[in-house]
């Protein structure tokens, strides 16, 4: 299992991800559903980057995925990916992005369940962040 190193909530969590992301975060964070004060930030030991945002139902995790695969479908260049594409891990949807740095592609992938939506990004390790989407999707099954 991945160590994290770091961990940052609220205020702190949003600010690292419009660093990262500025146009999706301008998207995302307008979203009412969505509680800044409960977004929680995840650093991995390898580099690896996951945010973890707390609804308050199933449903409005489900909604708010839906509106945010849709965006990202429809937008994906906007937001500063070079692809979008939706697959199955361990029987669950997962939206997966790409974003080009040179010659390489770096991955991010998003899902939810229950009440969470999680965002993971990889660092520049890419085969560690397979590794943590698996054990994310399998800890979850």
């Amino acid at each position: 299992m991945a160590r994290v190193v770091l961990e940052k909530k609220g205020s702190d969590a949003v600010k690292a991800f419009e660093v990262i992301h500025p146009t999706l975060a301008k998207t995302l964070f307008s979203n009412p559903a969505i509680d800044p004060n409960k977004v929680t930030l995840k650093r991995f030991d390898e580099g690896s980057l996951m945010w973890i945002i707390d609804l308050d139902s199933e449903e409005k995790a489900k909604a708010v995925m839906e509106w945010l695969r849709e965006s990202v479908e429809n937008l994906y260049e906007l937001f500063g990916f070079s692809r979008y594409e939706r697959t199955k891990i361990g029987g669950r949807d997962v939206e997966m992005v790409y974003m080009q740095s040179g010659r390489d592609e770096y991955p991010a992938a998003f899902w939810y369940k229950d009440n969470k939506l999680y965002w993971l990004e990889s660092g520049p390790i890419i085969e560690e962040f397979n590794r943590i989407l698996a054990e994310e999707l399998e800890e979850e099954e």
